[in-house]
């Protein structure tokens, strides 16, 4: 199940740009004896806000993020494959990875951004994609403030 969550550095992004939503896993980044993050779940009835707290970090869903985005700084992701099977064939064969077109995009600023990406697994360009939108929205930060 640990797939359905982002990984650690994509939650520590998302912390630094106000991510607040209730979640179910959290990372304690304290000075433990062995100095290592700890991970802690917890029931969706306990899930919280776990960024409030200096040393704990939020892990969310991807699905979460997702809509974190488009709800907080209405950035729209779409992820699809964007080759025929011929193509998409060829390249499997060639890069031993699948092919998917990725486009995300800002009402407010209207400028869309298209990317490829090859890649292994859909939580591998979910996860670029999310990066590349973090990216986007902490340039973008500071002409909105």
């Amino acid at each position: 199940m640990k797939e359905q969550f982002v990984t650690l550095a994509i939650a520590k992004e998302l912390k630094l740009l106000g991510f607040n939503e209730p979640c179910m896993i959290h990372v304690y980044t304290g000075n433990t004896a062995v100095n290592v993050d700890t991970y802690h779940e917890c029931l969706p009835r306990l899930a919280d806000d776990f960024n409030k707290i200096d040393m704990c970090i939020s892990i969310p869903l991807w699905q979460q993020v997702l809509q974190w985005f488009r709800e907080k700084h209405n950035f729209h992701i779409e992820i699809h494959n964007g080759c025929s099977k011929k193509e998409m064939d060829m390249y499997f064969n060639k890069y031993k990875a699948k092919v998917v077109n990725t486009k995300f995009y800002n009402d407010d600023i209207r400028n869309t951004i298209f990317n490829t990406y090859y890649f292994d697994t859909y939580e591998d360009v979910l996860e670029n994609t999310i990066l590349h939108v973090i990216e986007t929205i902490k340039y973008l930060k500071p002409c909105n403030t």
